[in-house]
């Protein structure tokens, strides 16, 4: 059995609620879209523990950071989430310049440069965000990480095709990430904590579903909170996913078979094959049980 030390064991569990909450801030803001295709390119570890971990719907199209070049897979998004940038280590862009330029290259490490973000305009006028940027001291050195990374993140981009769309074929492109690519031109920046995401939306974008009942949804919940940190969350933030109405959403009714019970509602990611069998494996019997449309679950 694999052993990790108290250091590796905290790296983990950090990684894993980033990643968490990557995914729930993602598919909070693609059901704004109503099930529309939509295209969302991050790293391949945070794919594969998304992929491994999460439930995802067949709207969304999971790729990462190397398997983007040429595919048409993101051709007909109605959004595309760009979620972090490529950075080849310092020491592979270093040799890689030494053999094409044929000299010796002291400075092997990058340095952190002042860099500016261009914005739309506020409402007081500022046009930039400053930044710290990775760049290589070396001029050729720092061609090369601008090749792979600002360069990564333009093709990216590119990859939902939005050159060849017509006027009706709308596309949102969401950057999530801190490089300046003044290519793409002016952007609307997003802060960190308009994004945030509560104990609905983690249950949602984890398990496909989320209950309104408190005590339900602790327990369903797998560990992902508790009934008092949910309770004080809700008194802070509505994220209205009980409200929303998109078409990628099912909405039910239920009620535990078990004493004092009440009729509550649930809300499922359409795609959970069976949202009553969802239920009762993680609540026991029900005593009711009713979809919001006559359809089943796609």
């Amino acid at each position: 059995m694999e052993q990790r030390t108290k250091s590796e064991q905290k790296d983990l569990e950090r990684r894993t609620k980033s990643a968490r909450r990557l995914y729930a801030a993602v598919l909070m803001q693609a059901l704004k879209h109503d099930g529309a295709d939509i295209g969302v390119i991050t790293y391949k570890s945070t794919k594969k523990w998304i992929l491994e971990n999460c439930f995802v719907p067949e709207w969304l199209k999971l790729l990462h950071w190397g398997s983007v070049t040429g595919t048409n897979v993101l051709q007909r998004a109605r959004a595309l989430f760009v979620v972090g940038r490529p950075l080849a280590q310092p020491e592979a862009v270093t040799r890689q310049a030494e053999a094409l330029f044929g000299a010796y290259i002291p400075q092997r490490d990058y340095v952190v440069q002042r860099g500016r973000i261009p914005i739309v305009p506020d409402p007081k006028g500022y046009n930039a965000i400053r930044i710290g940027v990775r760049e290589h001291p070396h001029p050729m050195a720092e061609r090369l990480r601008r090749q792979i990374t600002e360069g990564g993140i333009i093709q990216a981009e590119g990859r939902a095709r939005a050159g060849l769309r017509a006027a009706g074929e709308p596309l949102d492109i969401h950057l999530w990430t801190d490089v300046p690519v003044p290519e793409l031109g002016p952007v609307e920046p997003v802060l960190r904590d308009e994004l945030e995401i509560g104990p609905d939306g983690l249950m949602l974008a984890s398990t496909g579903g989320c209950l309104r009942n408190i005590a339900d949804a602790s327990q369903a919940g797998a560990g992902l909170f508790t009934a008092d940190g949910l309770k004080k969350a809700r008194m802070h933030r509505n994220e209205g996913i009980f409200e929303n109405t998109s078409p990628a959403l099912l909405r039910v009714g239920y009620q535990r078979a078990a004493a004092g019970c009440k009729p509550t509602v649930a809300v499922f990611l359409r795609g959970v094959a069976e949202p009553q069998r969802w239920m009762e494996e993680r609540l026991g019997p029900l005593a009711w049980f009713e979809m919001e449309d006559k359809n089943e679950a796609m």
